[in-house]
């Protein structure tokens, strides 16, 4: 893990709205600690997380 994009890592988390939440999903890498895409969603399905990814 000393170069970059040698690690990605995924995150999906939360974020409190006035009215419900916001989905926020991330893809980092971990040797530079910088976020490569990041996607937001009103729903927790899939689709954002391969968006990102892609």
């Amino acid at each position: 893990m000393d170069r970059a994009n040698q690690v990605w890592a995924m995150d999906t988390t939360y974020l409190p709205m006035s009215r419900g939440f916001v989905y926020l999903s991330a893809v980092l890498d971990w040797a530079t600690c910088r976020v490569l895409a990041w996607r937001l969603s009103n729903t927790r399905t899939p689709e954002a997380c391969v968006d990102a990814l892609e």
